[in-house]
């Protein structure tokens, strides 16, 4: 037989530490953690196997949990396993993306597209190509909004852009100028 494996999962040392940086003021990371208000949603922190169903094993040992938005806490929305070589690069929240000829950091997408940008963060990091990760509607959350112009209705205001053939700033700009009446943004 094989050789028992009498060491916990990583992903239960991984919990372990997160708990000790958010709520052990003896922990040395604590200031960085708890001690700014960093918190861990309940059910994480009353259920290892509560973090365990959301999050899983870590897919190597080279894989940290980390923190989407970090101004954030540990919960399911704001986590994922991401390698030494993708942490580096997510530490630079203002890198530029470029999609269909623009290029805009990450808030400046989320504001342009609707989306969250937690959820464009995660698709990328999920491997989705750019163009995926900007332009697919996010079916979890029901559109908030209506896009209404003079040619009728649509679902987002990438599908307007689409439709007329034009850059998403100069569609955004139509929607808040009082220039183009037809173009509305409502709330559903």
């Amino acid at each position: 037989g094989h050789p028992v494996n009498t060491s916990p999962p990583r992903a239960y040392s991984i919990w372990c530490g997160m708990k000790a940086r958010i709520y052990n003021p003896n922990n040395r990371r604590f200031a960085d953690y708890g001690g700014r208000g960093i918190e861990m949603c309940r059910g994480w922190t009353e259920s290892f196997e509560k973090f365990l169903k959301d999050m899983g094993e870590p897919p190597t040992a080279d894989h940290q949990i980390e923190r989407i938005d970090n101004s954030k806490g540990y919960m399911p929305e704001n986590c994922v396993w991401a390698d030494r070589f993708e942490q580096a690069a997510n530490k630079r929240n203002n890198r530029v993306i470029e999609a269909r000829g623009e290029a805009h950091i990450l808030a400046d997408w989320s504001r342009l597209t609707g989306l969250k940008q937690t959820t464009i963060a995660r698709r990328l990091r999920l491997g989705w190509t750019t163009e995926a990760a900007l332009f697919t509607p996010n079916h979890g959350s029901r559109q908030k909004y209506v896009w209404r112009t003079p040619e009728g209705d649509f679902a987002t205001i990438t599908d307007v852009a689409a439709h007329y053939g034009m850059p998403l700033r100069t569609v955004s700009s139509r929607f808040s100028s009082p220039s183009f009446p037809g173009w509305k943004r409502e709330g559903r």
